[in-house]
């Protein structure tokens, strides 16, 4: 309901206010600002404080000290310098507190530019390599290996670090061969039909991360195949193990942190299996 004083208009309604969206709030700085900044105290209002109090307090304690206030007012010359000394000590606290909390407080800029850096997406392209193997009840199985950073197991992978010099098909083989203290004869990649983009937090910087994994379909010589053989094994690179889908989906922390690579993977050997890595005739040992 609206109604007119004179030039004034007023307006009675029920509804409560409107909440701000959440995206308004994070990405308006003035919304942002006027939320958050009772939080937090601005280091250069603190120091205009500081210094204002600071010229105004000199000028009263400096007038207590050369005044002769003390004896117009009839006030004993030795309590009228203990009462100066004591506003001068109650004034050197005061500015002691001023400093410590504009040593010691949160910056409102400082919070600002660490939520625009947690909100920004991180990006990161991986190698990643597929294994399949046939067990002895002809159980198609996938070789994954236990990540203790992500505490999961994941597919075989290069990071940035690890792959950014590499250029060539060859130069992958060898570098995935001393992963596995093999040769690069024993490795032979050949590109995954489909690759992967995702998008999730990463376990190690908690930020959101969009990952681009470029996976390979890898098969291994016989003399590797003998390294990898048993369900589940250790090389220099780690602990590995070869696992279904269904083995995968019942790990817990694979499920949480790994969902989407199970899922894809799941989808395109629904498709169809590219093969095997390993020659039929080599058995995963129970």
């Amino acid at each position: 309901m609206e109604f007119n004083i004179w030039k004034y208009k007023f307006s009675v309604s029920r509804q409560k206010e409107s909440r701000i969206p959440p995206d308004k709030v994070l990405f308006d700085r003035l919304h942002l600002n006027g939320l958050l900044r009772p939080y937090f105290d601005n280091r250069a209002s603190n120091i205009g404080i500081l210094l204002s109090q600071i010229s105004i307090l000199v000028t009263i304690g400096f007038t207590m000290l050369v005044s002769d206030i003390s004896s117009k007012w009839g006030i004993d010359k030795g309590v009228w310098i203990f009462l100066s000394l004591t506003f001068f000590g109650a004034l050197l606290v005061w500015f002691s507190y001023i400093i410590y909390k504009i040593l010691r407080t949160p910056s409102f800029e400082v919070f600002l530019q660490k939520l625009i850096d947690q909100s920004q997406t991180k990006e990161d392209r991986r190698f990643a390599f597929l294994l399949l193997a046939e067990d002895t009840q002809s159980s198609l199985r996938i070789l994954v290996e236990y990540s203790k950073s992500w505490d999961c197991w994941l597919l075989p992978n290069f990071g940035k670090r690890e792959s950014s010099n590499i250029q060539t098909n060859d130069e992958l083989c060898n570098a995935l061969a001393i992963k596995w203290a093999a040769e690069g004869s024993d490795i032979k990649l050949s590109t995954f039909k489909n690759d992967l983009i995702s998008k999730k937090i990463s376990v190690k910087s908690e930020k959101l991360t969009t990952y681009y994994f470029d996976i390979f379909f890898v098969e291994i010589s016989d003399n590797l195949a003998k390294k990898m053989s048993d369900r589940e094994f250790i090389l220099p690179a780690g602990k590995y193990a070869w696992m279904t889908i269904h083995d995968l989906r019942n790990h817990q922390y694979t499920l949480e942190r790994n969902g989407d690579v199970i899922d894809h993977l799941e989808q395109q050997l629904a498709h169809g299996s590219p093969g095997v890595s390993m020659k039929r005739a080599v058995e995963l040992k129970q």
